[in-house]
């Protein structure tokens, strides 16, 4: 093989048959087969379909119904499903990761998974090698970490290996390839980069919390049930199976995980139309929990664009000369390299290059040495010049006050290590500046209106970052500190201050924990190799699509076209996803919790159990089921507080009580000859849904046309049953008398309902 000239597409097709490609299993979005196979084969479905049988083997048909629900429930969750598994596989594809390697003596972009063995890989800074290389020509520095658990960035030279899931720092080399596939390090690395980005998510794990107690409840439940209906009220097996049923039906919130499901995939499907691309449907929820907004400077608040806007020189030796061979050794292409390549007009005047130690954010300077010319450093002037800095340190300042970014390029005559500068001469300094994303003022005045408090964590000079966020509209911004030299907590450091100047990676991972440790939801933009740590340790991590690559793999949320003016939309989507969401669960465990007492209660009562699954499922399709879905779709961008669960509980779990204290009115009235006992079924029917009506006219505030029709809908959806099909839901026809109960009961459950209002907003 030519080394420089890389693989011929003959050589390349050996390799392929041989088996020597860099294919790797799909590990992207859920396969269709999971997909039906998760809203199918659930738990609930399963017991729903045990109980099916049941009643069909007593030859109660009608009472099957509820099959029906979980039907549609699997369908529309099924559906939901696949339409965000597409809209998130056309996003992959936009994200899909690339590699430039030489083939037939020429540069090709490749996607990862066609590279092959022997051939020539181009790396350079933000890369993550996806395959195991040696270096052959060139030097860089790579973070291990993955591999080792070792943050300090490891120097490679020709002839070093560099194993996949190594980070590029800084530098640029051109690399073999020595193992692809399932010899290399990649697919190992896959599952460890999965095992470490599950979504962090309070409502699956207070829904997996739900199912579990239920799951445990239902069986012995219902069996007690079974036994008391059959032996103590000596029913028939019919009877005893059908009310039986009817008992534990109810307790399953079987729509509830599917609403989460739909919820979430509905806002990544909105997101994806904003061109922000969700990498996972829990992540909305997270944006919706978040107070606390870590921005980075370069590539957030500006564009990751600069311009040369003004030259200091220093000295009156030829420094262009080598500037111009010192940025031609580096060989990056970053946005430092360019603005000072188009401001000043270098040509690519070769001096050879003997040793060079290329730029890092850890430790703010890069050099190159020439035999017979010196050692050139190009980076931050009060690390580079040391104790020189304070000579220029006043000349600089104004520049730094107006939020430039200086640099400058500096010479000495000895041979420099990665620790410890000699002392130096200034040749010149450079005034950089960066150009501010459109729209960031207002995105900055709509996230502290909405009580979300932002941060700036970047390795740049403070005063500088200072003026910047000061220029994009953050508050505070004048409150800054230079990380780089103090020794305060940072724990302390982040509850007195806005813009962190001179971070290195690992403190902005820091400072990230520091927040979260201080009870913070936070969020982290950032689209570098020095913002991988932070991004990683955040709630959500958010990246514009064109950050680095391993930046893009560990985000949460990437922003496509870099459309930073997304972000106040991403905020509502989560918002509008879990407000909704935790108004429409009180709906499901509202039914959830009256099964389960009105269970309790009947198991203690000498009284048969009074409804079939039949009346269940219309209470649950009527003041259950279509309001949920159609609550969850609403706007609702208020801000996101208290615990999912405890929230859900306080409004499903007095709703419950309302519709036991309904019914134990109904058997007074039944003991005191008031009602009949073949009338009860169909007053206790008609109690339940105006309990849940009570909950429902709460959740519909403030008041829309809509609500209103769905309102109306819900109740005539009962008056119509009792009118029509009343033979169908074994309803019987209500006297005056009988109606006049249930207007009274519903004038109870709503004074009940505002009398809580009030002692809760005394409380308050």
């Amino acid at each position: 093989m030519e080394r420089m000239k890389g693989l011929t597409d003959i050589q390349v097709k050996e390799r392929i048959e041989q088996g020597n490609i860099n294919r790797v299993k799909n590990k992207g979005s859920n396969s269709y087969g999971n997909i039906i196979k998760n809203n199918v084969l659930t738990f609930f479905n399963g017991l729903n379909l045990v109980l099916a049988l049941l009643v069909a083997m007593v030859h109660s048909y009608r009472n099957m119904l509820f099959v029906g629900v979980v039907f549609w429930n699997a369908f529309i969750g099924i559906v939901q499903e696949i339409r965000a598994k597409r809209v998130l596989d056309r996003m992959a594809l936009l994200l899909a990761t690339k590699a430039t390697v030489w083939r037939n003596g020429k540069k090709e972009r490749i996607p990862m998974e066609q590279i092959v063995l022997d051939d020539l890989l181009l790396i350079q800074s933000g890369e993550q090698l996806p395959v195991d290389v040696s270096v052959v020509s060139g030097e860089c520095e790579v973070d291990e970490s993955m591999l080792t658990g070792e943050s300090d960035a490891v120097h490679k030279k020709e002839g070093d290996k560099i194993l996949s899931g190594s980070v590029v720092v800084s530098g640029f080399s051109e690399c073999v390839v020595i193992a692809v596939g399932e010899k290399s390090y990649a697919n190992q690395l896959v599952k460890k980069a999965k095992k470490h980005q599950k979504e962090k998510s309070e409502i699956r794990d207070a829904l997996d919390k739900i199912v579990k107690i239920l799951a445990s409840l239902v069986v012995p439940l219902g069996v007690l049930m079974y036994m008391k209906q059959s032996v103590v009220m000596e029913l028939s097996q019919k009877e005893a199976v059908v009310r039986t049923v009817a008992s534990v039906i109810s307790m399953i919130p079987d729509g509830l995980v599917l609403l989460s499901s739909v919820v979430m995939a509905v806002s990544v499907v909105r997101l994806s139309k904003q061109k922000a691309i969700v990498q996972g449907l829990y992540s909305v929820e997270n944006l919706a929990r978040v107070d606390v907004l870590c921005l980075d400077k370069t590539g957030t608040i500006t564009t990751g664009e600069m311009e040369l806007s003004k030259v200091i020189e220093c000295s009156d030796k030829d420094w262009k000369w080598a500037l111009s061979s010192y940025l031609s050794a580096m060989k990056d292409k970053n946005a430092t390299s360019k603005a000072l390549e188009q401001g000043l007009h270098l040509e690519h005047h070769l001096w050879e290059a003997k040793e060079k130690i290329a730029f890092s954010s850890k430790r703010k300077w890069g050099a190159v040495h020439f035999d017979g010319k010196g050692t050139f450093l190009l980076g931050a002037p009060e690390i580079v010049l040391g104790a020189n800095y304070k000579t220029y340190k006043a000349q600089l300042a104004k520049y730094l006050e107006e939020g430039m970014r200086v640099l400058v390029f500096a010479k000495t005559e000895e041979k420099v290590k990665e620790e410890g500068l000699p002392e130096t001469e200034a040749m010149a300094f450079f005034v950089l500046k960066d150009k501010l994303r459109a729209n960031v003022s207002e995105t900055m005045k709509y996230f502290q209106e909405e009580g979300v408090r932002v941060l700036v964590i970047s390795g740049d000079h403070p005063e500088t970052v200072s003026k910047i966020a000061g220029q994009a509209g953050i508050a505070d911004a004048e409150m800054y500190v230079d990380v780089s030299e103090t020794t305060n907590d940072l724990r302390e450091l982040v509850k007195q201050n806005t813009v962190f100047g001179r971070v290195k990676p690992e403190q902005k991972k820091e400072i990230v924990k520091a927040l979260k440790a201080e009870g913070h939801v936070v969020a982290m933009t950032g689209d570098g190799v020095n913002d991988v740590l932070a991004l990683k340790e955040a709630d959500c991590s958010i990246v514009m699509d064109s950050g680095c690559d391993v930046a893009r793999k560990v985000a949460k949320v990437v922003l496509k076209d870099g459309e930073f003016s997304v972000m106040p939309q991403i905020l509502k989507e989560g918002r509008r996803a879990i407000n909704n969401l935790e108004r429409s669960a009180s709906l499901f465990l509202t039914k959830t919790t009256f099964a389960t007492f009105l269970l309790l209660f009947f198991l203690f009562v000498h009284s048969n159990y009074p409804m079939q699954p039949i009346q269940m499922t219309l209470i649950g399709v009527l003041t259950i089921g279509m309001p949920a879905f159609l609550l969850a779709l609403e706007s609702n961008h208020d801000i996101v507080t208290g615990k999912f669960i405890n929230k859900v509980f306080l409004r499903a779990i007095p709703t419950g009580i309302l519709a036991i204290l309904n019914v134990g009115v109904l058997n007074i009235c039944k003991v005191k000859g008031v009602l009949l006992p073949e009338i009860m079924s169909t007053m206790t029917v008609f109690s339940v849904a105006m309990a849940n009506v009570t909950l429902l006219s709460q959740l519909c505030r403030p008041w829309k046309w809509w609500k209103i029709v769905m309102m109306t809908i819900s109740i005539g959806g009962f008056v119509f049953a009792e009118v029509f099909l009343r033979n169908i839901f074994f309803l019987k026809e209500i006297s005056r008398n009988e109606l006049m109960i249930i207007l009274f009961i519903g004038i109870m459950d709503f004074i009940l309902l505002f009398l809580r209002k009030k002692i809760s907003g005394l409380k308050k």
